[in-house]
């Protein structure tokens, strides 16, 4: 029986959440659609299966696999990705050389972004995550561009969670480096915004090729990072200016922080308890500074 989804649920989901118990032919379908939707929207169930070496059956079980009544509904969401890009690069944007109105547009679009964030946000992959982060060995987090910023944000919480993480940021000998000793029990984590961010994309992909798992954080479908990863989290930047609004990731990744701690529990109480301590024993001796410094201690991370 075809399980059944919510109206808002996004073909990237759908595949994430099923591409585990897919068949070789059926992953092979989910990785054209997912890397290459803009060749596939207008493909009929034969083009497609012959694009792809498989039977156009197949392609008709992969559909229903994923809950589509068959082969038009699943490339109607296909086609949806498509429009979707396309309205991003060619939508009016609002006019933003007035500070007042820019300024309210800015904050009702990253609104909007969280709102779909939320509506999106795949409970299963996020339960994943989490487990998978807090076993993580080690943490290489990779970032080029825009998405510099939240990578280092990211690798800061995880420290103070006490879990051993790098940001490796920009260029593709860096990535290379940073992934030659991977480990099963390491976690690679992709963040990206653009079309262009390949370097990322393929730093997963080599990680995943070596056994360790793999998260992404994309800002849109388009986003190689989005396919490359093994759990992925999209975090929606449109905004007013052609520059992605980095607002969504840097609050999804907080959020996932914070969940984080409420799984550890006790144990991140006894990290603080430790880093409350050690910090007082060095500032021990600044006369009347002790309560304001105790108070202002996490900000020191």
């Amino acid at each position: 029986m075809a399980k059944k989804y919510q109206e808002t649920s996004q073909l990237q989901e759908r595949i994430q959440a099923d591409y585990p118990r897919l068949t070789a032919s059926q992953k092979k379908i989910a990785d054209y659609l997912l890397k290459s939707y803009t060749d596939a929207a207008f493909m009929t169930v034969s083009e497609l299966g012959r694009q792809l070496g498989v039977d156009p059956g197949t392609v008709i079980r992969f559909a229903q696999r994923l809950g589509y009544a068959g082969y038009p509904e699943l490339i109607n969401d296909v086609q949806e990705l498509v429009k979707e890009d396309l309205r991003a690069l060619y939508e009016p944007r609002t006019e933003y050389r007035e500070a007042q109105p820019a300024y309210v547009q800015a904050l009702a679009g990253d609104w909007r972004n969280l709102d779909q964030a939320i509506a999106h946000t795949p409970q299963d992959a996020i339960n994943e995550m989490l487990k998978v982060l807090g076993q993580a060995t080690r943490v290489v987090i990779l970032a080029q561009d825009m998405a510099v910023e939240p990578a280092q944000m990211l690798g800061r919480y995880l420290r103070i969670l006490g879990i051993p993480a790098e940001a490796v940021l920009q260029t593709a000998p860096e990535f290379s480096f940073a992934l030659r000793n991977l480990k099963s029990t390491d976690v690679v984590v992709g963040l990206g915004f653009a079309r262009s961010n390949y370097d990322v994309a393929t730093g997963l992909e080599v990680a995943r090729h070596q056994g360790a798992r793999t998260i992404g954080f994309s800002g849109t479908v388009a986003c190689p990072v989005a396919q490359s990863a093994e759990l992925a989290l999209m975090c929606p930047s449109q905004s007013v200016t052609p520059i992605p609004s980095p607002v969504t990731m840097a609050a999804s990744i907080f959020a996932l922080f914070q969940a984080l701690v409420a799984q550890q529990g006790e144990s991140f109480e006894n990290i603080m308890s430790r880093f409350h301590q050690n910090y007082l024993r060095m500032v021990e001796g600044r006369q009347g500074e002790n309560e304001e410094l105790r108070e202002d201690a996490l900000s020191q991370f």
